[in-house]
């Protein structure tokens, strides 16, 4: 379902009866929030919310277990439900300029991420449960407020492009 470039400011609640999407892309419109009952799309891989107004994300995304790719790049988001940890499968996480402080302090579940885009936030440190992102090959941190790195990183065996320039 493609719904790119349009006016859209709220997706009903009723989205939830297309359980057999598979990719939801609603990118550039208006959207402020996601509705809870997306988590009921239980076979959606791939969800692009680029450019729109989201200032956060339900709890129960954490129940979307089948989503490989998140792309919410260009919104307001502050922080990031702790039920995140529970996408299990996810391999591409795409957050670039928001307003994200701090990342969940659990990261363990986040297993399968081999991309994760945090640029242009406004994060200070990094978890110490980063060193479970054992199979992560790109890390963008760039423009943000980091003045130093975890030991931990040290556990990202994978590991190919660490960007961290205007820090």
């Amino acid at each position: 379902l493609v719904l790119n470039d349009n006016r859209i400011t709220t997706l009903p609640s009723e989205i939830s009866r297309l359980t057999n999407l598979k990719r939801l892309a609603i990118d550039r419109n208006a959207l402020t929030s996601l509705p809870d009952t997306m988590s009921l799309l239980t076979k959606l891989e791939a969800c692009e919310a680029l450019r729109n107004q989201l200032t956060s994300l339900p709890g129960s995304i954490g129940k979307m277990t089948a989503l490989r790719t998140l792309r919410l790049d260009g919104n307001s988001l502050m922080s990031l439900p702790e039920s995140i940890k529970n996408l299990g499968r996810l391999q591409d996480l795409w957050l670039g300029e928001n307003d994200l402080q701090r990342l969940p302090s659990d990261l363990k579940g986040l297993s399968s991420l081999q991309t994760l885009h945090l640029q242009r936030n406004k994060l200070c440190s990094l978890p110490r449960s980063i060193k479970h992102l054992k199979l992560l090959e790109t890390f963008d941190l760039c423009g943000n407020r980091i003045q130093s790195l975890p030991s931990e990183i040290g556990a990202l065996a994978q590991l190919k492009t660490l960007a961290m320039q205007k820090n």
